[in-house]
């Protein structure tokens, strides 16, 4: 009985172990941890960079203004076309494998425009060899300016292969050119002006006023006489292709008893000077009147100039018999055969600032068709008014 009872005890045992083991297995096993889903891995975040287009975009910028600097050193007389450049232009589109191009312009679609061209041919290949062109082209006027440049740009070294201009690396500015053409006709124009004229040495420049769209430039010079004496050319232009300039030219003088004045007003536009008005106090002989009146004819009607060459002049006060006004007559005319020339008579009352009447007129005789040139004016202080002006054939 013992034993049974034993037995049936370690029996029970057994099956209490067995179940507690089983469950506490299952108790105490881990919780499960759910799969991750499948998901997209996470894109690395890199450094910015600039678009490879861009990088080199930047590169093609460098060769164009370390060009365009080599240019201007190496070439002075084209600074004056150097100033605020504005460009436009890059990749071109060409359609080669392994070769690029890109081009750059300040020219615009303006009337007039004027400005740069810029185009870069280089293989792509490590450290290529640029072949660089730059040409200026202008256009809307009479002379215009042309410049072309080649050469090549490799890792900051330039190498240039040719250059052609039609600016002479001695000319002068627009400004000063304008500034000598309207003093040279001064000169022809009012001979009496030719005795200050010489050995005149120019300063000046452009000023400065702030305005917008409008420029000033003004120019003086001394002159050796005694007290001092000087010319002041003032020019006024509005920027715009080939602008009117509005030029006034002055001569003082002082420290002396009688003073010379002489103001002189007028424009130039395509190197063609127009006076619009003239005063001065310089003694005036009637030969220099006559000079004057022949300069404004030659350089108004250029047709005239043919016959203008190396005149000999005769003649001189007529008596008239008249009082209280004098003739003047001058000619280049001779008695040969076939002559031709010029006769000029001047006429005037004997009064204070005098209006002289001018006549000049060229003949021709023993030819089959003779030119003939009949001009009539006014000269009154220097200033020349031109009544009527006839050329035939």
């Amino acid at each position: 009985m013992a034993n049974k009872m034993l037995f049936s005890g370690i029996a029970l045992v057994i099956v209490v172990v067995l179940i507690t083991g089983y469950v506490g297995y299952t108790l105490n096993q881990p919780a499960s941890t759910p799969s991750p889903s499948p998901s997209a891995s996470p894109i690395p975040t890199a450094t910015e960079e600039p678009p490879l287009q861009t990088i080199e975009e930047s590169t093609q910028k460098q060769v164009r203004d370390e060009s365009m600097a080599y240019i201007e050193s190496n070439h002075p007389e084209t600074a004056q076309f150097m100033q605020d450049l504005n460009w436009s232009g890059g990749r071109v589109e060409t359609g080669l494998v392994g070769a690029e191009n890109y081009a750059y312009t300040t020219l615009t679609s303006a009337p007039g425009a004027a400005g740069w061209t810029v185009t870069l041919n280089y293989p792509v290949v490590p450290d290529p060899t640029y072949k660089v062109t730059a040409n200026y082209t202008q256009t809307g006027v009479q002379f215009p300016v042309d410049i072309s440049w080649n050469g090549t740009w490799q890792n900051g070294s330039i190498t240039e292969t040719s250059y052609i201009s039609n600016v002479n690396a001695n000319e002068l500015a627009p400004q000063e050119q304008v500034r000598n053409d309207v003093m040279s006709y001064i000169q022809a124009v009012h001979v009496e002006t030719n005795q200050f004229m010489q050995d005149l040495n120019w300063t000046g420049g452009r000023v400065e006023t702030g305005l917008v769209g409008a420029e000033n430039y003004v120019y003086t010079t001394t002159h050796g006489m005694l007290g001092g004496a000087w010319w002041t050319v003032e020019l006024n232009y509005p920027v715009i292709p080939n602008p009117t300039y509005t030029v006034t030219a002055n001569y003082t003088q002082t420290g002396v008893a009688s003073p010379y004045t002489i103001v002189w007003e007028g424009t130039w536009q395509d190197c063609v000077v127009n006076e619009t008005s003239y005063t001065s106090n310089v003694p005036v002989t009637q030969e220099q009147i006559r000079d004057s009146v022949m300069n404004y004819i030659k350089i108004n009607h250029d047709q005239t100039a043919q016959f203008m060459q190396d005149l000999n002049w005769t003649g001189g006060k007529v008596q008239t018999g008249l009082i209280g006004a004098e003739q003047y007559s001058y000619t280049t005319l001779t008695s040969a055969p076939g002559a031709a020339g010029w006769t000029v008579t001047l006429d005037y009352p004997v009064v204070l600032d005098p209006v002289y009447t001018v006549n000049a007129n060229y003949t021709q005789t023993g030819v089959q068709t003779p030119y003939n040139v009949v001009w009539e004016g006014t000269w009154q202080s220097g200033a020349i008014t031109e009544t009527s002006y006839t050329f035939s054939p």
